[in-house]
């Protein structure tokens, strides 16, 4: 059973950092390539973060519904994971914690900005526009999965509101090389 949607990330209290998106369209992983395609997002949120508190709550909540027997209760994973301890060579995750969230394809999650659109309501990310390493809220559940005696995090709505240092690899090609010269081509010439 779903708990509450929780959104986290807002100016008063930090937004969340992506550090993964596949968020336009479902994909598929290459961890557990047998899974039907999934919505995914990574959440980076500082360690101290106020929102913390009310995830692992969620969480606790959530357990308690799923397997109300404590005996019965598996060893449960905490879905606030910690970036120092399995992200120690990376620095985007130092001091923080980061979560999973996944929508299943049959539901995609909205994907807004911060702006409003010509209907009034906040206009939809174009995909080209936002990458791992922006900022953004997302609203998601906790819940528990009795199929797979874990917890997990259920996607529902992301929304960006600013650019932030890319953490992905990929550079964009007028980014990576410069002009070294610019030939003319020759009309006349056949080659």
């Amino acid at each position: 059973m779903a708990s509450d949607r929780i959104i986290v990330g807002s100016s008063e209290t930090g937004l969340v950092r992506f550090g993964f998106l596949h968020v336009f369209a479902a994909g598929k992983s290459k961890k557990f390539p047998a899974n039907p395609p999934r919505f995914t997002v990574i959440g980076i949120i500082p360690k101290n973060h106020p929102q913390v508190a009310s995830i692992k709550a969620a969480a606790k909540t959530a357990a308690e519904t799923t397997w109300p027997v404590a005996k019965s209760r598996p060893k449960l994973n905490n879905p606030l994971r910690d970036g120092d301890m399995e992200k120690p060579d990376n620095p985007a995750y130092a001091g923080m914690y980061f979560f999973t969230a996944n929508a299943p394809e049959d539901r995609p999650p909205g994907v807004v900005t911060g702006r409003v659109g010509r209907n009034g309501g906040l206009e939809p990310a174009v995909p080209k526009d936002w990458a791992a390493g922006d900022y953004g809220r997302v609203s998601l559940d906790v819940y528990g999965s009795p199929k797979h005696n874990k917890m997990c995090v259920g996607l529902y709505n992301v929304q960006f509101l600013e650019k932030g240092e890319p953490l992905s690899r990929y550079m964009d090609a007028s980014s990576e090389f410069e002009v070294e010269s610019i030939e003319t081509v020759d009309e006349d010439s056949p080659f």
